[in-house]
């Protein structure tokens, strides 16, 4: 108030739309504190996750922790359309901001990956990979967001304590032709990564919450 010469009222104002914007937070009984760093993962938008942190200017250090051909679980089989016995592969990498890590990213691909080499899957972000190297042309994607605990192995990677809360994204990426191409599970840490989404109207509404009695 004094530096700026307004009123409390202003700061308050203010200090509202700090935290509306992810730039502050509020600690009950403690006050309100400068976030720290966050991405905020956009889903209206069809983007990489390499991409979302370039967009909002920051360049996370990527590890390749793995790339092969896997037996895939019956979801990962069914979601991808693979016929029985058929092995897609799989990689996983971590992202890492300013030496945390804070995001993992479990892909599996259709077996035409696996004419592409670690070296290629380590310096090229997915949909690269899918649309440069294989020539897939990704035309959209199915997403889901759920909660779910972190077992010691997760945790150990994300750097978090085992039991903690992460958020995972499940995405499905199809071609122009409807075939899916990519299944990919994406676990952050709530406290570095968010996801956020725009939706507009028309807005139907409900008549009551009870039915009434006659």
């Amino acid at each position: 108030m004094r530096r700026f010469g307004v009123s409390r009222i202003t700061v308050r104002q203010a200090i509202d739309e700090l935290v509306h914007k992810g730039l502050a937070v509020r600690k009950q009984g403690k006050g309100t504190f400068v976030a720290g760093p966050s991405i905020r993962h956009d889903l209206h938008d069809l983007r990489g996750f390499f991409d979302v942190f370039l967009s909002q200017g920051r360049r996370p250090e990527t590890r390749l922790l793995s790339f092969a051909a896997e037996a895939p679980p019956a979801e990962i089989a069914a979601a991808l359309k693979l016929r029985p016995g058929v092995r897609p592969m799989r990689f996983q990498r971590l992202y890492v901001l300013d030496g945390k890590p804070v995001g993992l990213a479990e892909a599996w691909l259709t077996p035409e990956a696996s004419g592409v080499s670690w070296n290629e899957v380590e310096t090229h972000p997915t949909y690269a990979i899918l649309q440069k190297l294989l020539g897939f042309r990704i035309a959209r994607a199915d997403m889901a967001i759920r909660a779910r605990v972190a077992g010691k192995a997760l945790a150990k990677t994300l750097a978090v304590p085992a039991g903690a809360a992460v958020l995972l994204l499940v995405r499905t990426s199809f071609d122009t032709a409807g075939a899916p191409r990519e299944v990919t599970h994406f676990t952050v840490s709530p406290e570095a990564y968010e996801f956020t989404l725009s939706a507009g109207g028309p807005l139907p509404i409900s008549s009551s919450l009870k039915a009434t009695g006659s």
